[in-house]
């Protein structure tokens, strides 16, 4: 039976962009060790990730959580360090607006 590894949201914002915080960056080592071991038995990895576009101020999000963060084509939306490194386009990516992703449970 094939495992399959969640990488939530680890994306530059999050981490040392504008909703980072101390420490975040720590998260790195265990996830891409996680990764490295579903990749060698096989398994697959999916990866979420937030995005928002120019509007989301304006979004009930954006009312409750007043941060730019995840702007669609910025570098702050992109995945954090190593992680992004091992990242294949192969493994299944879902996006998102907001803090639960349906295409992730549509998957499952």
């Amino acid at each position: 039976m094939k495992r399959l590894l969640v990488v939530v949201d680890f994306q530059k914002d999050f981490v040392d962009g504008s909703l980072g915080f101390p420490g975040a960056e720590l998260l790195e080592k265990p996830i891409t060790e996680k990764i490295a071991e579903y990749r060698e038995s096989g398994d697959d990895i999916v990866f979420t990730l937030d995005l928002h576009t120019k509007t989301y101020l304006d979004t009930q999000e954006g009312h409750n959580l007043p941060v730019e963060h995840c702007m669609e084509g910025s570098p702050g939306q992109e995945l954090y360090g190593e992680v992004g490194q091992l990242a294949k386009d192969s493994d299944l990516s879902f996006a998102k607006g907001a803090f639960g992703s349906l295409g992730l449970s549509e998957y499952l």
